[in-house]
C-alpha cells in the first residue's frame, strides 16, 4: 500500500512538475515571437524597411543562441528553479523597457530589450527541458519532452494570434509589457508544480571541463545540434514572414493574416508531442526514424508552397508544413539527452539549443535581405528549400542515439 501510494505521488509530482514548466514556457515563447505578428505596423510608424525591422524578432532570437550554452553550464552548477524564477523577473523588466522605448519611438532602446529578452527566454526554455528531463524516466523522455516542446508552438501561436488583438486594442508598443507581465502567473503555476515533484539523480556532482568538452565533440550531439539549426531556420521563416507574405502579396488584412499565420506553429501541439509517443511507444526509444520523417514531408512541401498563391491552398499547405517540420523538434531534445550522462545534460540540452536558436535567428534576417534587394520572396524561398534538402541528407547520415544512464558515450 505504501508503495502503491508512494508510486501515485511521484507520478502526480512529475505531471505536476511538466504542466507548471509548460505553462512558464508558454508564455515565454509567446512573448518571444509576438512582435513577427505586428511587424507591418512597426515599419510604418517607426519608418524602417523589411531587413531592419526584422531585427526586433531576429535579435532575441541571436542573444538566445548566444548566451544559451553558457546559461547549460549555470544550471549544471548551480539550480534549475534560481535560474527560472530570475530570468522570469528579467523577461517582466524587459517588456516594460521595451513598451516605454516603442512608445518613444527609440529603435535602438527597443532592439536593446528585446536582446535582454532572448537571453532570459532561453534560460526558462532550457531549464524547463532539463527538469522534465529529469523528472520522467528514460522510457518516458521522448513522450514527456514531446509534451514539453508544444509549448513553444502554443506559445508562439498566442503570440501571432493576440498581438494584432492586443494592439488593436491598446497599440502595438503595449504588446510589449502585457507578453512579459504574462509570465508572473505563469511562475507561480510552475512554482506550484516543481514543489511536488520528485528528480532523478544527477550523475555525479557538478561537470568537470573534460566531460563538458565531450559533449561539444558528441558525435550525436552534433549531428542534432545540426539538424536543429535547419528544422528552427524552417520553423523561423514561416512564422516571421508568412504574416506580411500573406498580407502583402495575398491580399489578407493584417489581422487575418496573423490569425492564419498562427495555425502553422499550432500544428506543434500535435506533432511535437506525437513524435515523443511514436518514438518511445511504436520504436522502442529510436528518434532517427521520427527525424527522418519529418524531413521527407517537409523537402516538398517547402519547394511547392512559395508557388501557391490561392488562399485555401496554401493554407492547407502551411498546416501540412507546420506538422512535419515540428515533428522533429520535440525529438532533438531526447536524441542529444539520450547521448550524454546527467551531469552534463544541461550543457547538451543547451548546446543544441543555441545551435537550434541560431538557425531562428539567421533566417528571418537572411530573408529579410533577400526580399528586400530583389522585392520578392522567391530567393528567400528558395534558401528554405535548399536548408530542407539538406536537412535530409543529414537525418540520412545520423546516428541513432540510445539512452546511456549515467555513462556519457564516446563520440
Amino acid at each position: 500500500m505504501v508503495s502503491a501510494q508512494a508510486s501515485s505521488n511521484s507520478r502526480r509530482g512529475q505531471w505536476g512538475c511538466l504542466v507548471g514548466i509548460w505553462c512558464l514556457s508558454f508564455f515565454a515563447n509567446a512573448a518571444l515571437l509576438f512582435p513577427a505578428s505586428i511587424i507591418p505596423r512597426m515599419m510604418t510608424d517607426l519608418t524602417v524597411g523589411p531587413a531592419t525591422v526584422v531585427w526586433v524578432v531576429s535579435v532575441a532570437y541571436a542573444t538566445y543562441a548566444a548566451s544559451n550554452v553558457l546559461v547549460g553550464v549555470i544550471i549544471d552548477w548551480t539550480s534549475d528553479v534560481t535560474v527560472a524564477v530570475g530570468a522570469t523577473f528579467l523577461l517582466v523588466g524587459a517588456g516594460i523597457w521595451g513598451w516605454t522605448a516603442a512608445r518613444r519611438g527609440d529603435f535602438t532602446s527597443l532592439l536593446a530589450s528585446r536582446a535582454v529578452s532572448g537571453v532570459v527566454i532561453g534560460a526558462i526554455w532550457t531549464t524547463g527541458a532539463n527538469l522534465v528531463g529529469r523528472t520522467f524516466p528514460s522510457d518516458q523522455q521522448g513522450i514527456s519532452l514531446g509534451l514539453f516542446t508544444a509549448s513553444a508552438p502554443a506559445g508562439l501561436a498566442a503570440g501571432q494570434f493576440f498581438g494584432p488583438v492586443l494592439a488593436n486594442q491598446w497599440g502595438w508598443p503595449a504588446d510589449f509589457a502585457i507578453f512579459s507581465l504574462l509570465n508572473v502567473p505563469g511562475l507561480a503555476v510552475f512554482l506550484l508544480g516543481y514543489r511536488r515533484a520528485v528528480f532523478q539523480g544527477r550523475s555525479g556532482s557538478s561537470p568537470q571541463l573534460r566531460e563538458l568538452g565531450t559533449v561539444l565533440t558528441h558525435r550525436s550531439v552534433l549531428y542534432g545540434c545540426t539538424m536543429g539549426f535547419i528544422a528552427y531556420s524552417l520553423f523561423l521563416f514561416f512564422n516571421s514572414w508568412m504574416p506580411t507574405y500573406l498580407s502583402n502579396h495575398i491580399g489578407l488584412s493584417v489581422a487575418k493574416s496573423g490569425i492564419f499565420t498562427a495555425l502553422f506553429p499550432a500544428m506543434g501541439l500535435v506533432s511535437r508531442a506525437g513524435g515523443g509517443i511514436i518514438s518511445d511507444r511504436l520504436l522502442d526509444g529510436r528518434r532517427l526514424p521520427v527525424i527522418r520523417l519529418s524531413f521527407v514531408v517537409s523537402f516538398p512541401i517547402v519547394v511547392v508552397i512559395g508557388f501557391v498563391h490561392i488562399v485555401l491552398p496554401l493554407l492547407v499547405l502551411l498546416l501540412i508544413a507546420g506538422f512535419a517540420v515540428q515533428l522533429s523538434i520535440g525529438i532533438f531534445y531526447s536524441y542529444v539527452r539520450d547521448a550524454v550522462a546527467e551531469n552534463v545534460s544541461g550543457t547538451a540540452l543547451a548546446l543544441l539549443t543555441s545551435a537550434s536558436l541560431t538557425g531562428a535567428f539567421l533566417s528571418p534576417v537572411i530573408a529579410g535581405v533577400l526580399i528586400e534587394r530583389t522585392d520578392s520572396f522567391t530567393t528567400a524561398f528558395a534558401y528554405m528549400i535548399l536548408l530542407s534538402a539538406f536537412g535530409l541528407v543529414l537525418a540520412w547520415n545520423a546516428p541513432e542515439s540510445t539512452a546511456v544512464g549515467s555513462t556519457l558515450r564516446e563520440s
